[in-house]
């Protein structure tokens, strides 16, 4: 489906945008530890259709800029140190609740994102393994295929995971695993996540790996994903470090 003129526009002066403020960031980068990046972190990267009405765009061109921000984010979490990132793309419940249409653009983006991935320079210079956990019997076929694709193409890589929650859901997560489905488990095989990224203004984890996030300090901004910065990770990262982390002690 072809953007318009309009949408271009919107999408272009974002990425100026985002540009100007990557470069802002490098000051910010100089006022966190170093020495104490979080091993693991987790996205919740929310508000997507509420940054569409604030920005007057369509949802489409929402859910890609959003999905060009995540490439981005991810990226400078690599070039931090971070080494296992987990990003909640689709939860079960927005697989079998959201309209056709709106499905249809985030199918795409998957097809988009996994085509990505599978050729992403980053990724593969930092031996990065990609990982799905959900209920992917809930996706086109066409994306199930592409996904163990990708799965299969980095299954020996060891430096690190980038694990991306489809049709996800603990529940359905534990049953899968006492069934011994085939399909990898976010539990075993995920370390604890450090620290858990909501954006969007709502504070709760809604389903987000729940058994990894156990111990996660929670950083949560009103700002809608697509408005979300490296600025703003770099303020994330700084406030994580600056609390103290007990474990139940």
């Amino acid at each position: 489906m072809e953007k318009s003129l309009a949408e271009n526009l919107a999408t272009s002066a974002v990425r100026v945008q985002r540009k100007i403020r990557s470069v802002m960031s490098r000051t910010a980068e100089t006022e966190i530890d170093k020495n104490k990046i979080p091993r693991h972190v987790g996205i919740i990267p929310d508000g997507n259709r509420r940054y569409s009405r604030i920005a007057r765009l369509s949802y489409r061109v929402a859910y890609n800029i959003g999905y060009e921000n995540l490439r981005s984010i991810m990226k400078e979490l690599l070039r931090m140190g971070v080494r296992y990132l987990s990003v909640y793309a689709m939860s079960l419940d927005n697989c079998v609740k959201r309209s056709s249409e709106e499905l249809a653009t985030l199918h795409e983006l998957i097809i988009r994102g996994v085509n990505e991935l599978a050729r992403d320079e980053d990724v593969e210079k930092n031996d990065i393994r990609v990982i799905f956990f959900g209920d992917l019997s809930l996706l086109p076929e066409r994306i199930q295929g592409k996904v163990r694709e990708l799965e299969e193409m980095t299954a020996s890589r060891k430096g690190g995971i980038l694990g991306v929650a489809l049709c996800y859901s603990v529940l359905r997560e534990i049953d899968m695993d006492k069934e011994g489905c085939e399909r990898p488990i976010s539990y075993r095989v995920m370390p604890p996540i450090d620290l858990v990224i909501r954006t969007g203004g709502q504070r709760r984890l809604s389903d987000f790996f729940p058994v990894n996030a156990r111990y996660a300090e929670l950083y949560f901004t009103e700002k809608p994903w697509p408005a979300f910065g490296i600025d703003d990770l770099y303020s994330a990262v700084k406030w994580y470090q600056s609390v103290p982390r007990n474990f139940g002690r």
